[in-house]
Formats: C-alpha cells, structure tokens, sequence
C-alpha cells in the first residue's frame, strides 16, 4: 500500500499519511473535524473506500459490531455498510496491512513467515 489516505469533499482533496496509529488517529480526528463543516467526505486507500457523513437525527446500527450509532454521530459507509467510528478504524487499520506478511515468533526467537511464503492471499483484505 502507498500509506496515503485520499480525502475528498466539495471544498477540495487532502492527501493524509496512514502508515502507523499515529497516522490513523490523525486521519479520523481530521474526517471527525471535517465532517462537521461539510455534508460529506470521501476517504480512499488502496483497497478501501469510505463515505464519511454527520448520522444527522437518524440513529444507525453499525454493521460491524452492532453497536447503536447515536444522532450526531459521525458514520461510516463502506459499500452499503454502515460502520462506527471504532470499526471503521479498525477496517483502515487492516488495509494498511494487508500486504504485509503475517510473521510469527519461532521456537528460537527469530521471525518467522506462516506456512507458505506468508503473502497475503489474493481474497484476503477488505476490498469492498
């Protein structure tokens, strides 16, 4: 992944780094800010695509994990899904690190790939 999260809304784009959870926690603490001057924005990564808006009156249930989303509350839409801010986080989270090789600590210590050449398989990730 190229570690830029595209952010688009009416007033332009703004091109955000997500490479680490500092990164990340930027990226939403700016959609949470954004969100509340304009209607709707548009997040892009590599494989992942959310519409970020205001929950306006309307209480949503978060596709995730169930949770009520309460008025006012920003929302995430990723395909038809509507997810909560944590879930939403969490699906950045994962795309950021789809490509990297899942490693596990051996018997002695080292780093070692899972069985295979510990790639990410071509179904894996959140390419929605």
């Amino acid at each position: 992944m190229n570690g830029l999260a595209k952010v688009s809304m009416d007033a332009g784009v703004v091109f955000l780094p997500v490479e680490t959870p500092y990164d990340q926690d930027v990226l939403f603490e700016y959609l949470q800010t954004i969100t509340s001057v304009h209607r709707q924005v548009e997040v892009e990564l590599e494989c992942l695509r959310l519409v970020v808006s205001n929950n306006g009156n309307r209480r949503h249930q978060c596709a995730g994990c169930d949770r009520l989303m309460t008025h006012g509350a920003v929302r995430y839409v990723v395909g038809r899904r509507s997810v909560c801010s944590r879930c939403a986080r969490a699906l950045v989270r994962d795309a950021e690190h789809e490509d990297e090789p899942h490693v596990e600590r051996g018997d002695h210590g080292h780093d070692e790939p899972e069985a295979g050449d510990g790639a990410a398989e071509p179904g894996d990730g959140l390419c929605l």
